[in-house]
């Protein structure tokens, strides 16, 4: 029991030099901004005129940038919009080129392939045995439409 109280006696005693903080009251918080019952708004045109009476002030409290400062930074936009124009210039003409080398390597690949003909099935009435009929168009056996 002497370990208890004298636990609780040095426990006080840390304590009794700090200072408690102001205990809110839970209204204090819900407190909003009201006009009172006896107040007005302002009018309209006096409350607009207020406005522009503060973006006058807030206009006059910026810095604003040197001509020179105004001409560097322009030279700055226009060399990195010329950079990029190159660069997507070059890219689409290597683009370009790549893809007609290719388009011409392929070509006599694929005109000398047989499998690009359509296929086609006989239709029933057909005079000529030699031909073949899709839709409205004819194809005769060597490959060629008519």
């Amino acid at each position: 029991m002497a370990n208890s109280k004298s636990g609780t006696a040095a426990a006080q005693k840390k304590n009794a030099g700090r200072q408690t903080a102001p205990v809110r009251r839970a209204n204090s918080s819900k407190q909003t901004k009201t006009n009172k019952p006896g107040t007005k708004k302002e009018n309209i045109f006096k409350r607009f005129i207020t406005y522009l009476k503060n973006v006058r002030l807030e206009i006059k409290r910026t810095t604003w940038p040197t001509r020179s400062d105004v001409l560097h930074m322009s030279l700055i936009v226009m060399g990195a919009l010329l950079f990029f124009f190159v660069m997507i210039f070059l890219i689409d003409q290597l683009m370009a080129y790549l893809i007609n080398l290719y388009a011409t390597v392929t070509a006599p690949i694929q005109s000398s392939s047989s499998s690009l003909l359509p296929a086609v099935l006989p239709t029933p009435g057909i005079t000529d045995p030699t031909s073949l009929h899709a839709g409205g168009l004819s194809l005769n056996l060597t490959g060629k439409w008519l």
